[in-house]
């Protein structure tokens, strides 16, 4: 599964891959590598994953060149956030 939010470690809006395996969840940048391993994938990890799309969207309306970060390795670096 792959989802667009903000990396931590590059500071550029990326594409993530998020594998789930057995209620652990890992998410890597496909921009920087940048990698979060074994977290929880439960009622709170999936609830903060809807809130990143809810704020994946209202930043698109602000930015509308965020739309085109769709693909792995897509990246876009805001300057004025």
């Amino acid at each position: 599964m792959y989802v667009t939010r903000k990396c931590p470690a590059c500071g550029c809006w990326a594409v993530f891959e998020i594998g789930i395996f057995c209620k652990r969840a890992t998410e890597r940048c496909t921009h920087c590598g940048y990698a979060m391993g074994n977290l929880a994938w439960d009622r709170e990890a999936r609830q903060k994953f809807e809130e990143d799309q809810a704020l994946l969207a209202r930043m698109c309306e602000r930015y509308p060149q965020l739309r085109n970060v769709q693909r792995p390795g897509d990246h876009l670096k805001i300057d004025d956030e």
